[in-house]
């Protein structure tokens, strides 16, 4: 039952790119009159897409850790029914058993609370990488940029020199830690 909220919520991330790439389209149309339709319906779109992203993240996580519960459930129940039918006479702590069992069993809990992240992830790193190739690249450089950057998409360029070479000046200098600082005094 966490499979299908998790697929839900795969798909509906999915469309967000897609969504703000037709609202991009939309804004920058050169017709001054807009279709007023279309402007509803990305409005209607984005409801729909960030409802539905609130709706299936509330029912993905509400069945994941009611698995996760059962899960405990089952462990606890299995070692508590293993201590009972310890011979307590044959072992030298007889309270040894259970002394740790919460812990354990949480231990067990904690790592399988990203279960469900790992394939889902995947899956939608693998979908938006074979999806999308390089055009999230292209739209965030052509369209958010050239608002600002005009030369940055002049005859297919991905990015002015310019843009790049102030964006690397805005990366800023990080202090290194004393043993780093006494390595490279070392080998210079």
């Amino acid at each position: 039952m966490v499979v299908l909220p998790r697929s839900i919520l795969i798909v509906l991330t999915i469309c967000q790119p897609i969504l703000l790439n037709r609202l991009l389209d939309y804004l920058t149309e050169s017709s001054e009159p807009k279709e007023k339709d279309i402007g509803y319906g990305l409005i209607g779109a984005y409801a729909l897409v960030y409802f539905g992203i609130a709706i299936s993240t509330g029912f993905y996580w509400y069945y994941h850790y009611r698995v996760l519960t059962m899960i405990r459930w089952c462990l606890v129940s299995t070692i508590g029914v293993k201590t009972l039918q310890l011979n307590t006479h044959s072992v030298e702590d007889p309270k040894a058993a259970v002394t740790l069992m919460s812990t354990d069993v949480e231990r067990i809990i904690f790592g399988l609370r990203s279960f469900h992240e790992f394939w889902a992830n995947a899956i939608q790193a693998g979908f938006s990488a074979s999806f999308w190739r390089g055009s999230l690249v292209r739209l965030l450089w052509c369209r958010l940029l050239s608002q600002y950057y005009p030369p940055c998409c002049q005859y297919g360029q991905v990015a002015h020199p310019i843009v790049i070479r102030q964006l690397g000046q805005a990366i800023p200098n990080f202090e290194l830690g004393p043993s780093q600082e006494c390595y490279l005094q070392s080998n210079h």
